[in-house]
């Protein structure tokens, strides 16, 4: 058990303890503690299923809070913390993130439901419907300091299709070089419209 983990797990103790005694200035002050943790020991990858196992329980304790205190802040910023970091997370943690986030669809709180299903459709891939794999060119990309965040495409079809970093195969191919690259990829649709899905270098 990391410390991280230890640390998570102390805060939401309390959390769970503040909120059944009613006191929810406190309880907010635990959820945004034990946030901040995981956030931390993301950013240094320093974590592993436990710990975003814990994110979860923490999600669900947000949620009891917010229903409790009309304060949906903390769970928005939960979910913001996922949509951030849901394409580094190692296979065993994203079955984890994806799981647990389809059972949380259903029950998201105000101002989380969408977000949810836009990482859900992100994180599940292309829509076959679309059919075929086409070529195209990388038109321009937003970094972040973890390398390619998302970026445009313009197909042969010259349609822009919209990508995520989650869509690139592998994900680090655009990292540092993406002027003047050629890619193949499968055509489908999103919340954000026309996309890009298994993107390859040519």
């Amino acid at each position: 058990m990391s410390t991280f983990d230890q640390a998570v797990n102390c805060y939401i103790k309390m959390a769970e303890q503040f909120l059944r005694d009613g006191d929810y200035s406190e309880t907010r002050r635990g959820l945004v503690r034990a946030e901040e943790i995981i956030s931390e020991a993301i950013s240094k990858d320093d974590y592993d299923v436990f710990v975003i196992q814990k994110l979860f329980k923490l999600l669900s304790l947000s949620e009891m809070y917010y229903a409790r205190s009309g304060d949906a802040s903390v769970s928005i910023d939960i979910v913001q913390l996922i949509d951030v970091n849901a394409d580094f997370f190692p296979m065993p943690s994203l079955q984890i993130v994806k799981e647990e986030l389809s059972k949380y669809a259903s029950t998201a709180g105000l101002g989380n439901e969408a977000k949810v299903k836009d990482i859900l459709v992100r994180l599940s891939g292309p829509d076959r419907a679309f059919g075929a794999r086409i070529r195209g060119d990388v038109l321009r990309v937003v970094d972040s300091d973890r390398g390619v965040s998302f970026g445009f495409i313009k197909g042969q079809n010259e349609v822009e299709y919209f990508f995520h970093r989650s869509y690139l195969r592998p994900n680090n191919m655009l990292d540092g070089n993406h002027s003047n690259v050629s890619v193949v990829f499968s055509p489908g649709r999103s919340s954000k419209g026309l996309c890009a899905f298994d993107i390859e270098v040519e």
